[in-house]
């Protein structure tokens, strides 16, 4: 009688398994770090938006010294500050003023620390860069 050799052995089903592992694994990986990264970008989009509606309401309160999120949503700035990482809730956070007076001749300068606390990450944004904190600062 001949044998009937049609058809995977046993080693071929399960290396084939393996690979498709493999390369789900990488797949998830890379998803995760795009998805980190979309976060983060979101969250220094939040904070740029903050400092461009903070430099608006500068222009109506020009002694403000500090500016909460919620005063800048209230007063139209800042539309609502959605959290990146978790979309039911909203961000809070502080933009602080430091006003740098030159020359008459010459606009006055500001420099912003925004301090942004979100459900997932306090981060605080000065003109060296961000930082990362434990506890919110706002």
């Amino acid at each position: 009688m001949k044998k009937n050799n049609k058809g995977f052995t046993m080693i071929e089903l399960l290396a084939t398994i393996v690979i498709l592992g493999i390369l789900t694994g990488l797949a998830f990986n890379t998803y995760f770090r795009y998805i980190t990264s979309t976060r983060e970008k979101a969250y220094d989009t939040l904070a740029s938006s903050a400092i461009s509606a903070t430099e608006s309401y500068l222009m109506d309160h020009p002694t403000a010294t500090q500016v909460d999120f919620n005063t800048l949503v209230e007063n139209e700035y800042l539309e609502t500050t959605k959290d990146p990482g978790n979309k039911e809730r909203t961000c809070t956070g502080t933009v602080k003023i430091t006003k740098e007076v030159g020359d008459l001749n010459k606009l006055d300068k500001n420099d912003f620390t925004v301090n942004l606390c979100c459900s997932l990450k306090n981060i605080t944004y000065t003109k060296d860069g961000k930082t990362e904190t434990s506890t919110c600062n706002a």
